[in-house]
């Protein structure tokens, strides 16, 4: 558990460096309003934990909340314009003790209905990866929050990043999110 800690502080720190925040089990930062600042063009965050979870994510989009389920990841972007494109990768792992059905929400400003969501079963005693891409038009040209969200739809435990001390001869998975602003060609403004 320790080195858990220090590995997550490690990545907390370099996360914050570039202007993002690891969450998990919804915990956020408070502080103070952001002033304007620069576009970004990217951020991506990583996430290593191996955490036992019970959260439920209602798989149906209009039933889906920013408050369930698990925060496993989540950062500030800021588009260079309003309407920008924005290319978002997630990618969530999970292993389940039981059949299983793993959701990941993305949720942009805490709005509702989520960004996009993305369902996978788990076998019994197996793992399961959502591995998640998608473009968004950015809505304004100031600070945007993502957050990404983990849970069973089926509100049965679940090992995130799982199982502990890995799989045999699978290794061990880390979470994952990108959001990378998409540059105009040449003639676009």
């Amino acid at each position: 558990m320790g080195a858990q800690r220090i590995v997550l502080s490690a990545i907390v720190i370099l996360a914050v460096g570039v202007g993002g925040y690891l969450y998990l089990d919804g915990l956020r930062p408070a502080g103070p309003a952001v002033p304007r600042l620069p576009p970004t063009w990217s951020v991506h965050a990583e996430n290593p934990v191996i955490v036992d979870l019970t959260t439920v994510l209602p798989d149906d989009p209009g039933k889906a909340s920013e408050t369930e389920g698990a925060s496993f990841l989540g950062f500030p972007f800021v588009p260079s314009k309003q309407g920008a494109v924005l290319h978002v990768h997630v990618t969530a792992n999970a292993w389940s003790a039981e059949e299983n059905e793993l959701v990941v929400a993305v949720f942009i400003d805490g709005a509702v209905p989520p960004a996009k969501m993305a369902r996978k079963s788990i076998a019994p005693n197996a793992r399961a990866t959502i591995d998640l891409s998608f473009d968004v038009s950015a809505k304004t040209a100031t600070r945007q929050s993502f957050d990404f969200r983990v849970g069973s739809a089926l509100g049965k435990p679940f090992t995130f990043n799982g199982p502990h001390g890995g799989a045999p001869g699978g290794g061990r998975l880390v979470a994952s999110a990108t959001v990378t602003e998409q540059k105009p060609s040449a003639g676009q403004n």
